[in-house]
């Protein structure tokens, strides 16, 4: 006799997906510190599965470095999360209109098209830092008058001017700086290091002792 025999067979494929969160997607820091961003991956696929994480920076931003907590985790369950960080750190000399834009990936080990990836944006705080220079202390006479060099350097990480000004100094007195009366402000000093130096004239017409006449806003 005859006999038909069909066999059915079916093949069970997983779904491979994942979700990738961010607590903060844009954070500050000073120059030399350390932006912590906090991630969470989600496994939204049907299986178990293995993660990567990689991070990718922007062409500008070489001088900033980033750290990852973990490279990936194995075997994490469906609808199971796991939380990892990113580290950014802010290059020490960074002016205040740095920043650096840098993208955070998670991808499936089984299935590398399965990804997912946020966008951060970390910027630089100002930072408000400058030293003074002058001559030693004159002793000065009624009727005398004098010269003296004052430098200003501004140590800060944004373009900064500096006001010169006092309310102590004696109506009676002649005070001049740069060839200017009070309230004198330099120029916009360059971040890190620019400077500029002042010459201060003073005339001594009566005798009145005081100290601290120059104030700097």
């Amino acid at each position: 006799f005859n006999s038909l025999m069909e066999a059915n067979t079916s093949v069970r494929i997983p779904d491979r997906s994942v979700s990738l969160v961010i607590v903060d997607d844009s954070l500050s820091g000073d120059p030399g510190s350390i932006i912590v961003y906090s991630l969470t991956l989600k496994n939204t696929g049907s299986d178990p599965d293995d993660f990567t994480f990689s991070f990718e920076k922007c062409s500008y931003c070489n001088t900033w470095n980033v750290e990852l907590s973990s490279n990936g985790i194995n075997d994490l369950g469906p609808n199971q999360e796991f939380n990892f960080q990113m580290n950014v750190i802010v290059p020490p000399n960074a002016k205040r209109v740095d920043f650096a834009v840098i993208n955070a990936t998670a991808a499936s080990v089984s299935d590398s098209s399965a990804e997912a990836f946020i966008v951060t944006n970390s910027t630089v705080n100002e930072v408000f830092s400058h030293q003074i220079f002058w001559d030693s202390s004159k002793t000065l006479f009624p009727g005398d008058s004098s010269s003296f060099e004052i430098r200003i350097i501004n140590n800060g990480n944004s373009y900064m001017d500096f006001v010169f000004d006092s309310n102590e100094i004696p109506n009676s007195w002649d005070f001049v700086v740069n060839n200017v009366n009070l309230p004198y402000t330099t120029q916009s000093l360059s971040p890190y290091g620019g400077e500029e130096k002042i010459t201060n004239m003073l005339a001594m017409k009566e005798w009145i002792h005081f100290c601290n006449f120059y104030k700097l806003d």
